[in-house]
């Protein structure tokens, strides 16, 4: 029985009228999707018993359909990207190949299953629909026509098939699942297994659109922002519902024990007064802002803009609103960024390469190799902080005693992803296997500089033929990996062949992922020789945007000038690539100390546990990684440097000059042809 103090005149969530997504209106790409997932209704109803059509098709333009453009829309009560990231995989240009358009009608159906039946699902089991027998019925086809989409998505992909059945299984998982959420983490991982079913189409097609595991995993995570965001916004319009029904949704296990308390027991007053002193309407908007943003940025990143557009668009009118600005509170301006972000921890600097470009050899000192327990406290620190994935390098973390008790440690905290550097010289068959162990949530990179004798003059004697055995064997044991390469002079004219050599040796590698050369220290060294000016630069990025439209996986990491350039030479063909420097990226090194990133040269402090989140938070770091004010808005190349991802000039220690800045160098020289 709710108590006497149960009136409405004093909201649980006040103005929950003006808690609303914005709208992301369809558009040439999209409104085909559109009208794809809205046949498949009527195709539907058309394979039901012949009494039962006409039925199911009036059930279901009651349930859920209303007009538009004079068409029923039978997804109304949907929200555009829940259908519309089909549109953008397909469309994208950072897709190595393009899926044929069965692929994308078929994937489309399958979404229209996946939203159908969440609905169905949800309504039936709450109530609020009853369970008559065309209802039953209409549920029955559905799975029946998602389970054989699937199968048609799959053609004989058994990996693709297995991927489905472990969504569906992850669904069941959710919806069953006994145990009540006490954190609003919990509750908001709990929902992403509800909503796995909507990831089968979207991964499947990446898939047939050649994307990678890294790319199907940001994919997920993306569509999952999305979900999830939408997931706690729904649960503050109606939380009035769920506090009469004492369902315990995101407002509730957002609260303090004592707040819990009151939700459980219907007392008004008492839950009112503690929703406001912890401020969890705040609390739970800036999240849901925080996931659109993140999803966002990763759409960028995976070269769907206009994913991008729409999450910003859902995003507005809340955005809108008065900032959130309550300690602890994260503000829509001040997001720390760490979910979108991988923390990098440096676990030894000892490596049995000698290489003379190494920035972690021209730090002064000698080795050190960071204790497991600091390395262990740093994951929960990071975990605590909003990160979700975790990249372990070196040195050669291979060469570190408790790697893979600390892989364990990072799963079983909930990491999502662990990217771990590595030269291949140590990674044995035993390593291999220990390795593959934890499935294709750990991914490697294994150093190769290029052609065998270039490799062995910058690496050291034996180098290439060391991580090519460390390649097979990972390839072998079923591990993802990609082959990291730093782009010096000397590999510029040899790069078209050595990425050919390199995919017919090893077809299964994930990506070739050229690293620019740099400069390690202010004097003079015996790698300037290998810095690429910017015309070594420019035809740098000539080649890999080549490759790419030869089908091979070419990339440019952490480096958005690579976009620019790509965007004046008209080469749209080389995936986008964030800036080395940006929110959220942060690095523990081996000896305690936080870095904005692996190279550089100043630090932020030294770790102790709440030390990632005070940086994070610190002015200092917003800082650093806010865009340039000063050089950026004067120079002419300004808007494309913003539409590639670049924020801040590029440092010196690209070339070793100072002055002009090396980008503005570099497009000066692109854009005269």
């Amino acid at each position: 029985m709710i108590s006497a103090d149960s009136s409405h005149d004093s909201p649980l969530v006040p103005g929950a009228d003006s808690l609303r997504f914005g709208t992301a209106a369809l558009s040439d790409i999209t409104r085909p999707v559109h009208a794809m997932v809205n046949a498949a209704i009527p195709e539907l109803c058309r394979a039901l018993p012949p009494s039962q059509r006409t039925d199911a098709a009036l059930f279901l333009m009651r349930y859920g359909s209303a007009l538009r453009d004079g068409a029923p829309d039978f997804f109304r009560n949907f929200h555009a990207p829940s259908y519309t990231v089909l549109a953008y995989i397909h469309a994208s240009p950072a897709a190595p190949r393009r899926a044929p358009d069965w692929a994308l009608e078929r994937a489309a159906a399958v979404q229209a299953m996946a939203m159908l039946l969440h609905s169905l699902d949800d309504h039936l089991n709450d109530g609020e629909l009853p369970a008559t027998h065309l209802a039953l019925l209409i549920r029955s086809e559905a799975w029946r026509r998602y389970r054989a989409g699937i199968a048609l998505l799959a053609d004989g992909d058994a990996a693709l098939s297995a991927l489905a059945e472990d969504l569906i299984d992850a669904y069941y998982r959710g919806v069953t699942k006994r145990e009540r959420p006490d954190t609003l983490d919990a509750y908001m991982e709990r929902f992403r297994d509800e909503m796995a079913t909507w990831n089968a189409a979207p991964l499947m097609l990446a898939r047939r659109c050649g994307f990678d595991d890294m790319a199907l995993t940001d994919l997920r995570h993306i569509y999952e922002c999305f979900g999830v965001a939408w997931r706690l916004l729904d649960d503050l319009q109606d939380a009035e519902e769920d506090f009469a029904a004492r369902r315990r949704a995101a407002l509730c296990v957002a609260l303090p024990a004592e707040g819990r308390a009151y939700w459980e027991k219907g007392e008004r007053n008492g839950l009112r007064s503690v929703i406001e002193s912890c401020r969890a309407v705040e609390r739970i908007r800036g999240i849901i802002l925080e996931l659109l943003d993140e999803g966002a940025r990763r759409a960028e990143t995976l070269g769907m803009p206009g994913l991008a557009a729409e999450y910003r668009a859902l995003a507005g009118p809340l955005a809108g609103l008065a900032p959130v600005s309550v300690g602890g509170v994260r503000t829509p301006e001040d997001y720390r960024g760490a979910a979108r972000e991988n923390l990098s921890i440096e676990l030894t600097t000892r490596c049995g390469n000698a290489c003379a470009h190494c920035f972690v050899r021209a730090r002064p000192g000698g080795h050190a190799d960071m204790p497991f327990d600091t390395a262990a406290a740093v994951l929960r620190d990071a975990r605590e902080a909003g990160y979700r994935s975790v990249h372990l390098t070196g040195g050669e973390p291979l060469l570190w005693n408790g790697l893979y008790g600390l892989v364990d440690e990072a799963f079983g905290l909930g990491f999502e992803s662990v990217y771990l550097n590595t030269t291949g010289a140590p990674l044995d068959a035993e390593a291999a296997t220990s390795l593959a162990r934890f499935g294709k949530a750990l991914a490697l990179s294994i150093s190769l500089q290029g052609p065998d004798g270039l490799n062995d003059r910058l690496r050291g004697e034996g180098a290439s033929g060391a991580a090519r055995r460390g390649i097979e064997l990972a390839l072998d044991a079923g591990l993802a990996v990609d082959v990291f390469a730093c782009a010096g002079r000397s590999l510029v004219p040899e790069l078209p062949r050595f990425a050919d050599d390199l995919f017919r040796a090893y077809p299964a590698v994930q990506s070739l992922t050229l690293i620019q050369l740099i400069r390690t220290v202010r004097g003079p060294s015996p790698i300037d020789g290998e810095l690429l000016s910017p015309a070594d630069f420019i035809a740098l990025v000539k080649a890999a945007a080549l490759l790419n439209l030869y089908g091979l996986r070419v990339r440019v990491l952490e480096n958005p000038l690579a976009g620019a350039v790509a965007a004046v030479l008209t080469m749209p063909w080389l995936p986008p690539s964030p800036p080395l420097v940006r929110a959220g990226r942060l690095v523990v090194l081996a000896d305690g100390a936080i870095a904005l990133a692996h190279s550089a040269s100043e630090t932020l402090g030294t770790f102790a546990p709440g030390a990632l989140a005070k940086t994070l938070d610190s002015p200092e770091y917003r800082s650093r990684v806010a865009p340039d004010t000063s050089a950026c808005p004067v120079c002419r190349h300004v808007a494309l440097c913003r539409e590639a991802g670049m924020t801040r000039p590029s440092e010196w220690y690209r070339d070793g000059v100072d002055s002009p800045p090396y980008c503005v160098r570099v497009l000066d020289l692109a854009a005269k042809g």
